[in-house]
């Protein structure tokens, strides 16, 4: 039996999304970038 999720209509919304976070993220990440974006400490650090 197929699992059906009522919340879930079909995949669309979800391509659009994360096609949207790709395009708005950068290209390059940086650790300048994590700092800006607020995932990495201000304190020195290494990736």
């Amino acid at each position: 039996m197929e699992d059906k999720h009522p919340y879930v209509t079909s995949s669309g919304p979800l391509i659009q999304f994360i096609n949207h976070l790709r395009k708005s993220f950068p290209a390059q990440i940086t650790s300048d970038t994590l700092r800006n974006l607020d995932m990495l400490r201000r304190t020195k650090a290494t990736l």
